[in-house]
């Protein structure tokens, strides 16, 4: 009865690890949805004037010249070569290559040139095939253009065979970096999707007494995530760490957070 006893809460202190284990590889965050905090994707739309930015995301600014992108017809327009695609470029142990023939071929594509303001409208990690697609567009207010620009194309990110199946996002975010760097300043100033307040006129209010001047809030260790945000203001990249950490990266320091809560600010 003993040994009985014995088997029996092996055999259920067994199952619940099993369980535990397999509940949290569940919970894991995909390398899709960890690199989205670093890259918001822009929700783009037409309608009868043409082509149209509904809610802006990530500014990208293109740090090598020679990447080709291709026109998208306007509304009521019909293409020459209706059959004619999208050409694509592949960045891969930090050469950049370019579809040439495509780009002699297809109507009205050209090279875009360093510095050139990108939005990001879908990206998409494709393990199995060691990539990572970006499909851009270009930002035409950031680069200062009159009309709305319809210059799009694609860069396809080729990595080392298995490379994406243990990256940390920080390795992914260098790689990308070499060709697409985020535009802090830029996205800030896009242009986001805004509903029209009607006008109430109002009578005039007296100012309200000053408020009492008090200290500045700052981050205390055992904050959650979200009061860390709504002190800091989003990071420009989180970061999973070692034994269950998660970092959070500022400009000039990172809050590192344990259990959900912050341990350290470094």
């Amino acid at each position: 009865m003993r040994t009985l006893r014995c088997f029996t809460v092996s055999a259920m202190m067994s199952l619940s690890l099993a369980t535990a284990v397999h509940l949290q590889a569940q919970a894991a965050p995909s390398l899709q949805d960890l690199l989205k905090t670093q890259y918001k994707v822009t929700t783009t739309g037409s309608d009868a004037e043409g082509f149209k930015v509904i809610e802006a995301g990530t500014v990208l600014t293109l740090k090598k010249g020679g990447v080709i992108a291709t026109p998208q017809a306007a509304a009521g327009q019909v293409r020459i070569n209706p059959f004619q695609k999208m050409c694509s470029n592949t960045f891969k142990n930090g050469n950049l290559s370019t579809g040439r023939g495509c780009a002699m071929t297809t109507e009205g594509a050209h090279y875009l040139g360093k510095g050139s303001k990108l939005y990001l409208t879908k990206m998409e990690v494709k393990t199995k095939e060691n990539k990572i697609s970006f499909n851009l567009i270009e930002c035409d207010t950031c680069n200062g253009a009159q009309a709305p620009s319809s210059m799009k194309s694609t860069v396809n990110f080729e990595f080392a065979d298995k490379f994406l199946d243990t990256a940390e996002p920080g390795q992914i975010v260098d790689v990308i970096s070499q060709v697409l760097e985020p535009d802090t300043s830029a996205s800030a100033a896009a242009p986001q999707a805004a509903e029209p307040q009607p006008v109430v006129a109002q009578a005039p209010q007296p100012p309200p007494p000053p408020a009492p001047a008090g200290p500045p809030p700052t981050v205390q260790i055992g904050d959650p995530p979200q009061k860390v945000v709504a002190i800091l203001g989003n990071p420009i990249v989180v970061l999973p760490g070692a034994n269950g950490k998660k970092i959070y990266k500022y400009k000039d320091f990172k809050v590192i957070f344990v259990g959900g809560k912050v341990a350290e600010v470094d």
